[in-house]
């Protein structure tokens, strides 16, 4: 088990755990298929593999979409590198835009 908590980073607690328990316990109030748990060990693996689902889901939909329509660009990747290497906080604004991604497409899945 420690080993699988080291492996775990902030980026994957945050954009799969966090996102993943607000669509759990939005789901709970719509359907008596979802129920939150009483376990916290259960509650936890719950939530992150529902982040983790939707997370992928909106990578392969969602994204795609917003690129076709232009609504979001992206730049080169050796370009964000340089960039990174120059400024570190370019890693955390990917962070908050991956967490903030999956937020919106969890409010379009809901809907």
């Amino acid at each position: 088990m420690d080993e699988l908590i080291k492996h775990i980073d902030k980026y994957n607690f945050i954009n799969y755990l966090i996102p993943g328990f607000v669509f759990a316990y939005f789901q709970s109030f719509d359907s008596q298929t979802f129920t939150i748990e009483t376990n916290f060990i259960n509650l936890i693996l719950k939530c992150y593999f529902i982040g983790l689902v939707n997370s992928r889901i909106a990578s392969l939909i969602i994204q795609p979409l917003l690129t076709k329509f232009k609504i979001i660009k992206f730049e080169e990747y050796h370009d964000f590198i340089n960039a990174s290497k120059i400024d570190d906080k370019i890693n955390t604004s990917l962070l908050c835009y991956a967490f903030y991604f999956c937020l919106t497409y969890f409010s379009y899945l809901y809907v």
